[in-house]
């Protein structure tokens, strides 16, 4: 019954309870989903059946005993989401699922924290899960039990601190992606993250984001060199230009060459990421969102949103979700 009020679902959980049952599932009807609640739907006898968290039993005016309480408990205590099943005002079943990190979600966090990085941890799901978690991929400052529109205040307050980029690929998670400085949502992430969001991991691998804000400070870098070096010519060899000191042939010299330069440290940016200080193993993926350019999102000319998006995944506070780690 759960497998087949799931089926269509993005979200995680419900993915994961179709993968584990191999049955027949029932035909349901009329399928909706309440966003950090839960799915309701109608059975073929018109009954309605659900599946959803303690917000969506609350909802509906449904309350556990208090032995399935202890139950839903010892199984959040083990580090496991849990979700009710039931039809009409009758739970039938107590699910649990087990929230495993990305096996590299602890290694891609210590090296942003190594080059300054906060991270912090916003998610929907209970706090005994979520601090089990964050326990093994090494984050000590979280916020659980988070609906969409509380995830995006506590982006916005993040936003009063530093720049903040969000990292995630939920449907929940979408407001906060678009809501951030930078957003960057994973390749296998729901339609609506991939939507919301300005970079897209394409191998979803988190090391990937690590290589990413490393070239982005080297493309920073680079951008501000070119100017300077630039304009620092203009300035010289306008001022011996205009005071006479500066034959034609020497300023064509001057002008064309310094544009060869520049454009030869530009291209260093494509080099081999180990002549950037990048292992080979964290090669940045990042592509701006072919539905929702950057420069749409920030306002700004194509140029100016590049260097304002490399800036900011340079200099970030890098939030994050429970499934997205």
């Amino acid at each position: 019954m759960a497998a087949g009020i799931e089926r269509y679902s993005e979200h995680p959980i419900a993915q994961a309870i179709v993968q584990g049952w191999e049955g027949p599932t029932p035909e349901v009807s009329e399928i909706r989903a309440v966003r950090g609640h839960g799915v309701l739907g109608v059975l073929a006898d018109g009954s309605q059946v659900w599946v959803g968290n303690r917000r969506l039993l609350e909802s509906l005016g449904i309350a556990l005993s208090p032995s399935v309480e202890a139950q839903m408990q010892a199984l959040e205590d083990r580090g496991l989401t849990t979700a009710v099943l039931g039809t009409n005002h009758h739970p039938l079943a107590l699910l649990g699922v087990a929230d495993t990190p990305r096996p590299e979600a602890a290694q891609a966090i210590a090296r942003l924290r190594q080059q300054g990085a906060r991270v912090v941890m916003l998610t929907g799901d209970r706090k005994a899960v979520a601090h089990h978690i964050a326990a093994q991929v090494g984050i000590s400052e979280v916020y659980a039990e988070l609906l969409p529109e509380d995830k995006l205040a506590r982006i916005q307050q993040l936003e009063q601190e530093g720049t903040v980029v969000m990292v995630g690929d939920g449907l929940n998670d979408a407001p906060a992606l678009n809501a951030a400085a930078v957003g960057v949502s994973m390749a296998a992430g729901s339609d609506v993250s991939l939507e919301s969001a300005d970079l897209v991991l394409m191998k979803n691998d988190l090391n990937r984001l690590v290589g990413a804000q490393q070239l982005a400070r080297a493309t920073a870098r680079t951008v501000y060199f070119n100017l300077s070096f630039a304009l620092g010519v203009i300035v010289v060899v306008g001022a011996f230009a205009l005071a006479g000191k500066v034959p034609l042939p020497m300023g064509v010299v001057a002008h064309e060459g310094g544009t060869v330069f520049v454009v030869l440290v530009g291209l260093r940016l494509l080099s081999p990421p180990g002549s950037l200080g990048l292992p080979p193993a964290l090669r940045p993926c990042p592509i701006p969102s072919p539905t929702l350019p950057v420069q749409k999102k920030v306002g700004l000319e194509p140029f100016t949103a590049t260097v304002k998006m490399c800036r900011s995944l340079g200099k970030a506070m890098v939030n994050t979700k429970t499934r997205g780690v």
